[in-house]
């Protein structure tokens, strides 16, 4: 993977296209008031290439990390903010180049979603009264917000269980 910016995309695909066999896919970014100058770029760049380092799931073709340019502080988070949407951005366009494997490398560890080994899993229902129906496999077939429609039988909302699971889960790993 190659973090570059430029001043006339189009020469400088061209001669990515003459000099670099490996590439085929070009992503540009910019900003929909076109508002990004030059030394917004170089930061941006200078954070991905850094970012990309840090992660290392790809290799870089970038010979060096560019130093980032001094910013006002307003403008040093405008470009944070920036970088934080396209960073949740990217993944959508199966770019994942930015996202770190933070998975748990014990296989045998049980996430905090399941409810124990032992017992059996819970069981959400999604209770509609415009239909009287009760089902875990329900599509309401309007916008619904799952975390606290589905319940459990009990009557605890789906964001309440995963909440007590998430805090049981903090308080063994301490």
């Amino acid at each position: 993977m190659y973090i570059g910016e430029g001043e006339d995309i189009g020469d400088r695909i061209k001669s990515h296209d003459t000099k670099k066999d490996w590439w085929t896919i070009a992503m540009l970014i910019t900003s929909a008031a076109n508002n990004l100058n030059k030394a917004h770029v170089k930061y941006l760049e200078s954070h991905l290439v850094e970012e990309a380092r840090r992660i290392g799931k790809v290799a870089l073709d970038n010979g060096n990390t560019p130093p980032r340019p001094s910013l006002s502080e307003a403008a040093r988070a405008n470009m944070e903010n920036f970088l934080e949407y396209l960073l949740m951005v990217l993944p959508a366009l199966r770019i994942d180049s930015f996202l770190a494997n933070t998975r748990p490398k014990s296989a045998a560890r049980i996430s905090p979603l399941d409810s124990s080994a032992e017992s059996a899993p819970p069981t959400f229902v999604l209770n509609t009264p415009k239909h009287g129906i009760e089902a875990a496999a329900v599509v309401n077939g309007r916008p619904a917000n799952g975390t606290i429609e589905w319940k459990l039988i009990s009557g605890k909302t789906y964001k309440e269980w995963e909440q007590e699971k998430l805090a049981q889960e903090v308080s063994t790993n301490e």
